[in-house]
């Protein structure tokens, strides 16, 4: 990192479980994916706090059948401080590839480099980033308005279109998330294979 000041924040967020000092927060929550109704992967979602430094994760696999078997694991890495992001990291194994997306303030922007599936993105950044995809496993977006597409490193739209029901545009798709006293309980997710659901862990729609 060119940043100092940005190396060090980093490390304390990728390293603060190891701190004696204040008390980490953490919350995990968990999901099961579905296609057509069945079972094909799982996701654990992660968020640990420490003081101004919050760390989020995001890890799934999963398998199924689209002409031939598809295994997908994917990992997403995310660091914020005083509620600014300032870096994120996504990570696809795949029989189709390996794909990985960075974006990370540097100064006074995000430099972004996405390399995925059939998908380049290095424009940057230019203003500060407050929500990113992976919060929308913890928290309800009522108030918010645009969000960070983290594997495309793209801002894009929220909108909703009844209570505690939202939609976040993906380059002209959908995907929508669902919320009951202020928790996920499913989302819609599009994909160029098959649109999925991840639904979580013990809900019963």
């Amino acid at each position: 990192m060119k940043s100092t000041l940005l190396t060090t924040i980093l490390l304390l967020g990728f390293n603060f479980y190891t701190f004696s000092q204040g008390e980490t927060i953490q919350e995990e929550k968990y999901f099961d994916i579905k296609l057509a109704g069945l079972n094909i992967g799982e996701m654990k979602a992660t968020k640990k706090q420490v003081d101004t430094v919050t760390y989020y994760t995001l890890d799934s696999k999963v398998k199924f059948w689209f002409f031939v078997t598809i295994n997908v694991e994917h990992k997403t890495q995310v660091l914020y401080h005083n509620d600014k992001l300032i870096y994120s990291k996504s990570t696809s194994v795949s029989n189709k590839g390996n794909f990985t997306s960075d974006i990370v303030w540097n100064k006074d922007k995000y430099d972004v480099n996405v390399n995925s599936y059939d998908y380049t993105n290095k424009k940057s950044i230019n203003k500060p980033i407050t929500h990113n995809v992976v919060k929308l496993y913890f928290n309800e977006p009522k108030t918010v308005k645009k969000i960070l597409l983290d594997g495309f490193g793209l801002i894009t739209d929220v909108t909703t279109s009844k209570a505690g029901l939202y939609q976040v545009d993906v380059l002209g798709n959908k995907n929508s998330f669902e919320y009951k006293d202020g928790k996920l309980i499913q989302a819609n997710m599009y994909s160029k294979f098959k649109n999925y659901n991840v639904v979580a862990r013990g809900y019963d729609d």
